[in-house]
């Protein structure tokens, strides 16, 4: 599976338009149709995935304190960004993420008329993971405000909303709300989705000849990559890297009684929506420049 320039595998799905000149005329257009609603719904069924491992995983370790230590958290986030790869990129090309969505309009010529559509599929399926986190936790999570002392919508409350959206530094991991600066969070998200993105576009360059042969390894190695982001990140951001991994699990809070706590200060679209989309496209656009 090649995309559109034929010089990246696995991240591109194949092109409904050659799909369609295959079939009958009279066909073409319902086809067109069709390939690209499985495109968004592979999408927000990829998303979905992602971000219920991955936010399951935030709730049942700072939440339950069912897993111990970051790695563990990681490491589900890893596998959840892997297997959603596999169930996807046949179809949509595994985009998972509006920043890479951007990305690979701006430097791998993916259509611009289907940006809006997978952003959209992509934060509706992190929206439903968020609210079938919180069917399963949500007991749990009041418990857990209840034993801290804990009122919803109360500034104090991060601790639990970090179990839908993210908070700088990690409420988990430091208590002086002061440590992390606003720059160095938005510095951690461009850093970090930078280096995912850069990563991306060379695991799936078809002239990186390490992987001939074995390229259904690849998501693995992706999802290896976010674990280990999230391993360095997550302290400082939660490593968010993800706009709609963000905002969809957000807009549950928002409306689950945390109010505004749940969307954050207003350096949060700084940090976790801006910095992941600038530093895709400078991970991205170093790949293409230098490497190709």
């Amino acid at each position: 599976m090649r995309t559109l320039t034929g010089e990246h595998v696995v991240l591109q799905p194949k092109s409904p338009e050659s799909t369609a000149s295959r079939a009958p005329p009279s066909h073409q257009q319902g086809t067109r149709l069709s390939t690209e609603f499985r495109q968004y719904l592979a999408e927000f069924v990829a998303t979905f995935l992602l971000v219920f491992f991955g936010i399951g995983a935030v709730s049942s370790g700072a939440i339950a304190n069912a897993l111990q230590g970051l790695w563990q958290v990681a490491t589900v986030w890893g596998f959840g960004l892997a297997l959603a790869i596999y169930v996807s990129s046949h179809i949509s090309g595994a985009h998972l993420n509006p920043a890479m969505t951007l990305a690979l309009a701006v430097w791998n010529e993916f259509p611009w008329n289907k940006v809006p559509g997978y952003i959209l599929a992509q934060v509706l399926g992190a929206l439903v993971a968020g609210a079938a986190n919180l069917a399963l936790y949500g007991s749990v999570i009041a418990d857990f405000e209840l034993q801290h002392n804990i009122t919803r919508g109360s500034p104090e409350s991060i601790r639990s909303a970090m179990a839908f959206g993210e908070y700088f530094p990690n409420p988990a991991a430091f208590s002086n709300p002061n440590l992390v600066s606003t720059q160095v969070a938005f510095i951690a998200e461009v850093l970090g989705t930078a280096i995912l993105a850069f990563m991306i576009f060379s695991l799936t360059d078809r002239r990186n000849k390490t992987l001939a042969g074995s390229e259904a390894a690849i998501p693995f190695l992706i999802g290896f990559t976010v674990a280990v982001l999230i391993s360095v990140i997550a302290p400082l951001t939660q490593a968010c890297l993800n706009p709609a991994r963000d905002i969809g699990p957000r807009i549950i809070a928002y409306y689950a009684g945390w109010g505004n706590v749940a969307f954050g200060p207003s350096s949060t679209f700084i940090v976790y929506y801006v910095g992941p989309i600038v530093g895709a496209q400078i991970g991205a656009g170093f790949q293409v420049m230098a490497f190709r």
